[in-house]
């Protein structure tokens, strides 16, 4: 028979791992965000200079 410290430990584990990979992928959106603020900045900024350019 499995002794249960073994289970329980099993299970903390598997929690543990979910919850780092909820993590790391909640941190990959939010790199993803950033980077599409930054891209939205930049076009921004071109639009600005092309008006600018046109007047």
């Amino acid at each position: 028979m499995v002794p249960i410290q073994a289970i329980a430990i099993a299970g903390l584990l598997l929690i543990g791992g979910i919850a780092f990979a909820q993590d790391a992928s909640s941190m990959d959106k939010k790199a993803e965000i950033k980077d599409t603020r930054e891209k939205a900045q930049m076009l921004k900024t071109e639009v600005k200079e092309k008006k600018a350019e046109l007047k």
